[in-house]
């Protein structure tokens, strides 16, 4: 994890919009394992909002799965009904797909 955070102190002072991007999906996936879903979830968000503003498609799609990872992963971690995880999960393929479509 400390990695993913100085490759994003990195990122950020040197402007590098796609390395803050990567560390942030790293991020993701580190709180994501260890089981801290909210942060999983902060990182994966702020990794959309950037991959937006920087028109990265492929990069919004990495981190609507990055979100939907975290939806099935808080499933099993703190016992959520599975019809709220399975809603917020069809959510956000749902928003791949129109990703997808978009081109």
């Amino acid at each position: 994890m400390d990695h993913y955070q100085r490759a994003l102190a990195i990122a950020g002072r040197t402007g590098s919009r796609d390395g803050e991007l990567y560390a942030l999906y790293g991020l993701g996936f580190v709180h994501t394992v260890q089981g801290r879903c909210g942060q999983a979830v902060d990182s994966f968000e702020r990794a959309l909002g950037l991959a937006r503003q920087i028109g990265d498609r492929n990069g919004e799609f990495e981190a609507h799965q990055g979100l939907g990872r975290v939806h099935l992963a808080a499933g099993s971690h703190h016992n959520e009904e599975p019809e709220v995880t399975s809603t917020a999960v069809r959510a956000h393929l749902h928003e791949l797909e129109h990703l997808s479509a978009a081109g």
